[in-house]
């Protein structure tokens, strides 16, 4: 498992290495902002055919990961596998957020939705 500190200034480090006993782990630092900076500095690391991304903020399910890997075993004529990712809001959301229902999607395109900047 290769986990990216992406320039936090918390106690991230320390937590990570204090399961190095526990788990195959590889700590990064990455002091450059950025997901996608981030990302790619852990890519350079990874080893075997499945690389599986989450973020700090993600709450999995349990077996997230044995799903992943089965639907990879299964459906080898795949390359990208995603899952539903339900929000937990701390509060209301906008009025802007509220009409997507929750579930799975790849996109939504609806005639008459504005488009959106650039």
């Amino acid at each position: 498992m290769v986990i990216i500190d992406n320039g936090s200034t918390d106690q991230t480090r320390d937590i990570v290495l204090s399961f190095l006993n526990r788990l195959p782990l590889e700590y990064l630092f990455e002091e450059r902002p950025g997901k996608n900076i981030a990302l790619n500095t852990g890519l350079s690391k990874l080893e075997g055919d499945l690389a599986v991304f989450t973020d700090d903020d993600a709450i999995p399910s349990p077996d997230w990961l044995g799903r992943l890997r089965a639907a990879a075993d299964t459906h080898t004529a795949y390359s990208l596998f995603g899952g539903v990712v339900l929000p937990r809001w701390e509060k209301d959301p906008p009025q802007w957020l509220r009409w997507v229902s929750p579930g799975a999607r790849f996109c939504d395109h609806r005639s008459g939705l504005a488009g959106g900047p650039g």
